[in-house]
């Protein structure tokens, strides 16, 4: 027997130390020139279904220009989003052998785990590409979690799914990605396992120790390199999320703030009314007071509009327990520099997260 080979990333546009930009992984899909250097003579891939490499970058560009405009002001997504999903699946197959009964039974059914793994997340496979310029038969696989308002890929990659849940709740999301992964291994070899492959073991193929050796050294070296791909993805993962809280909060501080604000402008702007006689003592509009004025205090007041009234029939309840009308022009005043202070409180705008 031989091993299994399928992995799975997720990518975003301006890629990353651990993985490449979508772009770049989708023009060497396509065997677009001079993006296959590891290829000594590149061929273009056949299609097996759906949309060809260049086509679903272009569609998942537009999906992502679409989304900006929806979302409005520029507020498009991060370039460092992860928007695509992309497997790559090996076989022991060589270029002649890629019409032949076991290579194509072996191919189509790991398509077929890979879609129903997808779709299972929630996501949608956009195609399926056929490479038969190299040592060995492979086919990459692509799709986007169209459903998502954010596009957000991570979320059909079992790793990361375990990973985000773990540090939710408060625990190592390393252990959890790892045996996500582990999962995900297990369930594609029931789809390998029927063609007689297995994680570990001597090839199909009836190799010399010497060939086997050889091929163990390689699988070593693919799975070191994989497992660093994914440490430094749940390292990027992990301060993506410290980096989202710590804004969430900044953010959620910056709301209460910027409410307690409106609402003190709102009393103020009621306590002048009052003041200059536009609302009487019950928090009621004097007749002198025009239509558009009445409409300027409403709106100022809105924020705050039942605390306004009940401050105002509070204070005109004292102003009108003042006999002397000496008393009751001080208490005036008085109230005048409670507005006069919270004016000068609320009188520089107050700046939003980020800003200084």
């Amino acid at each position: 027997m031989t091993y299994q080979f399928g992995h799975i990333m997720t990518l975003s546009r301006k890629g990353t130390g651990a993985t490449p930009p979508v772009g770049k992984v989708m023009l060497e899909a396509a065997r677009i020139d001079g993006n296959a250097p590891h290829v000594a003579n590149p061929k273009p891939p056949d299609l097996l279904f759906g949309m060809d490499p260049m086509a679903a970058l272009e569609f998942h560009d537009q999906r992502i220009a679409a989304l900006g405009k929806k979302r409005g002001r520029g507020a498009g997504l991060r370039h460092d989003s992860h928007t695509m999903a992309a497997a790559v699946f090996s076989f022991p197959c060589k270029p002649p052998e890629v019409n032949s009964e076991y290579y194509i039974g072996l191919r189509d059914d790991s398509m077929a785990w890979f879609k129903a793994e997808i779709e299972a997340l929630g996501g949608e496979v956009l195609g399926a590409v056929q490479h038969t310029d190299e040592a060995y038969l492979h086919i990459h696989v692509y799709g986007m979690n169209l459903n998502d308002p954010k596009l957000n890929a991570k979320m059909l990659h079992r790793g990361h799914v375990a990973a985000i849940a773990a540090k939710r709740q408060g625990r190592n999301p390393t252990a959890d990605y790892k045996a996500a992964m582990r999962g995900w291994q297990n369930s594609y070899s029931e789809v390998a396992g029927r063609y007689g492959l297995t994680k570990i073991g001597p090839g199909r193929r009836r190799l010399s120790r010497s060939q086997h050796q050889i091929e163990i050294a390689e699988a070593a070296r693919q799975a070191d390199r994989i497992f660093e791909i994914d440490q430094k993805q749940i390292a990027l993962q992990q301060r993506e999320i410290e980096l989202q809280a710590a804004k969430d909060r900044a953010e959620n501080a910056y709301a209460i703030a910027n409410e307690r604000t409106q609402e003190l402008q709102a009393i103020s702007t009621g306590i002048r009314a009052w003041v200059v006689d536009e609302l009487d003592d019950n928090a009621a509009f004097t007749p002198s007071v025009s239509k558009p004025r009445r409409a300027q205090i409403v709106s100022a007041i809105t924020p705050a509009r039942g605390t306004v009234i009940a401050l105002i029939r509070k204070i005109g309840a004292t102003a009108m327990s003042f006999v002397d009308d000496i008393w009751r022009s001080a208490y005036r005043q008085e109230v005048l520099q409670a507005a006069d202070t919270i004016d000068e409180a609320t009188s520089d705008k107050l700046p939003g997260p980020g800003e200084s």
